[in-house]
């Protein structure tokens, strides 16, 4: 993110706590089966033991969950992800049909950010990845747009009480007035 652009538009401070709550309420709720934070700070077992040892700690989660062949990607998509920020992740995997993550992203500004991300695992090695990164910005949506996506442009029909944009790398991103500032949703899938 770039400080220059985004240095009249603040992020809500409110979403840390109420992410803790929901995240831990998502923790409690579905009894998570586990939990790594900070990135790459997740403690994999020895490197000669472990073959997947060279990858970021959420690919060796997925590998080690029953989809190694989505292990590459989900490297590439995690790195994308969490690289320079503070990281916490939860999942809880009920089938390797669907391998699920919620994280607590906090950039180096302070920018905290709820992501969700999926992972469809396919036949013959396929792999879909996608995910969903909430923040709430205590600015109106025109000057979030404005200041933190300068590159996007509004697409087609928009939605009755959201402005619906797509980014410079097609990735789709929805600004929804609240009371105290708007949130953004952006949404993309791993090619």
């Amino acid at each position: 993110m770039n400080t220059q652009s985004n240095r009249n538009v603040r992020p809500s401070r409110r979403p840390r706590r109420l992410l803790s709550v929901l995240v831990g309420g998502i923790a409690l709720g579905i009894a998570v089966a586990g939990c790594a934070t900070g990135g790459d700070k997740a403690e994999p077992p020895a490197a000669q033991d472990d073959p997947y040892a060279h990858l970021h700690p959420l690919a060796q989660i997925v590998a080690r969950a029953g989809a190694p062949a989505c292990a590459a990607k989900v490297t590439e998509a995690a790195f994308f992800l969490t690289e320079g920020t503070g990281a916490t992740a939860f999942w809880n995997f009920r089938s390797t049909d669907l391998l699920s993550f919620s994280l607590e992203v906090v950039s180096p500004e302070g920018v905290t950010s709820y992501v969700s991300l999926n992972i469809a695992p396919g036949e013959n090695g396929a792999c879909v990845i996608g995910y969903d990164a909430v923040t709430h910005w205590v600015n109106d949506c025109e000057t979030v747009a404005r200041h933190v996506w300068p590159d996007s442009h509004a697409v087609g029909t928009q939605p009755e009480h959201m402005t619906m944009l797509v980014g410079s790398d097609s990735e789709y991103l929805f600004l929804m007035p609240v009371d105290q500032g708007c949130v953004a949703i952006k949404k993309e899938v791993f090619p």
